[in-house]
């Protein structure tokens, strides 16, 4: 494998970053990844939070994201060596 983690924010122009957590997951399922589920808020939030980890991001972070969270938990996210 040429990575370890894939961070994808659910909001992107080509694909919808659900299908693209569904193929990573599909074709590399030891993949760790981190999803951010967009610029939402309230319960709209939690509703894509919770899609995320039932799609099978390693952890999701909701935005406003700081560097020092992002880094954090890039070096903490399951399965880091």
């Amino acid at each position: 494998m040429i990575f370890d983690l894939a961070i994808i924010d659910f909001v992107m122009p080509e694909q919808d970053g659900r299908e693209t957590l569904r193929a990573l997951k599909r074709e590399l399922p030891a993949l760790r990844t981190i999803a951010i589920p967009g610029s939402f808020a309230g319960s709209e939030r939690n509703r894509y939070l919770s899609m995320a980890a039932r799609l099978g991001a390693s952890v999701s972070l909701p935005k406003p994201l700081s560097v020092r969270i992002v880094l954090e938990t890039v070096r903490t996210v399951p399965g880091a060596t």
